[in-house]
């Protein structure tokens, strides 16, 4: 444990004695430049409405099979439980 300690020391005293890193002068420069490009791209709110609209769309289509499947299962259930004898026209 004294081991581990001593060794935890040596490496904040190691990063304690580091320079601090300095910026090149024209990065700030750089920067800016890119922020003020005039070749921004912008993604039209008409494109977005067209996902939306068909997001929902899907969403709704995929929440209506769900419920005619469990519809239609819950027929099949039914149907089986109506009909015990297959023998329609035995005269049993």
């Amino acid at each position: 444990m004294k081991n581990s300690l001593n060794w935890t020391d040596e490496v904040f005293e190691s990063v304690t004695q580091q320079k601090t890193v300095q910026p090149s002068k024209n990065l700030f420069l750089k920067i800016e430049e890119k922020i003020n490009q005039l070749d921004a791209k912008v993604v039209a709110i008409y494109n977005w409405k067209i996902a939306a609209a068909a997001s929902i769309i899907l969403v709704f289509n995929i929440l209506a099979f769900q419920k005619i499947n469990g519809k239609q299962q819950d027929s099949t259930t039914n149907g089986i439980e109506l009909i015990s004898n297959y023998n329609i026209y035995s005269n049993e």
